[in-house]
């Protein structure tokens, strides 16, 4: 008689251990189909992403020549004669019988006009020239351009600036801000400009653009 359940249990485990392995069989089928799914869509997202890379490969190499294009435009300022202003302020015939740049020069025209702009962070008397010019990096136009190369020229004659820091002592910082009221001729709007000076030294200076547009600079 204990033999015979003996038995009887052992046939349960064998019965419990198949029912295990048919259950593991109809798992792993599942199991390699969703792995298989998933592997094929990191698959797609890898292909999709190396396409992109691609492209922008691609156009990071047409920018990059088109930039070495403009700098070897600007190489031709090394030499020119210089100006002592950074920028001049255009006429209403400049700016009626202005056009827009054409493809390959609007790329090259922002790569230099940003550069530009961080050189103005530590040239406050480029300042409003680069900000005026970074305006038109959307549509770059001939004007635009005129004035991107006249500051070349202002820089190219005025390479270096010295800040000098010596001991002082102060009492108070004197704040320094004024308003050209519909300064910009295609858009009537206004520029804010100031400067923050600690004693003899500046400490900060801002050129800006104001949102609204000036009706009457009375």
């Amino acid at each position: 008689m204990q033999e015979t359940l003996q038995a009887l249990q052992g046939l349960q485990q064998i019965d419990r251990h198949i029912f295990k392995v048919q259950a593991e069989q109809r798992r792993l089928p599942e199991e390699l189909a969703l792995r298989t799914t998933k592997i094929e869509e990191q698959e797609a997202k890898l292909q999709e992403m190396r396409t992109r890379i691609r492209g922008v490969r691609s156009e990071a190499k047409e920018i990059e020549d088109l930039t070495v294009g403009m700098r070897q435009r600007l190489r031709k300022l090394e030499g020119a004669k210089g100006v002592g202003t950074p920028g001049v302020k255009l006429n209403k015939e400049q700016v009626l019988n202005d056009k827009e740049l054409d493809g390959n020069t609007e790329t090259p025209f922002r790569a230099v006009a940003a550069r530009a702009n961080y050189l103005a962070a530590d040239r406050p008397e480029c300042q409003y020239v680069a900000k005026e010019i970074c305006r038109w990096m959307a549509a770059p136009t001939e004007c635009s351009l005129a004035a991107l190369k006249r500051l070349g020229r202002f820089v190219e004659e005025h390479q270096r600036v010295v800040y000098k820091c010596p001991w002082q002592e102060v009492s108070h910082v004197d704040i320094y801000s004024d308003t050209a009221w519909a300064g910009c001729p295609r858009t009537r709007k206004s520029t804010s400009g100031g400067c923050l000076v600690l004693g003899r030294r500046l400490v900060k200076s801002w050129s800006s653009t104001q949102d609204t547009v000036a009706l009457s600079s009375g």
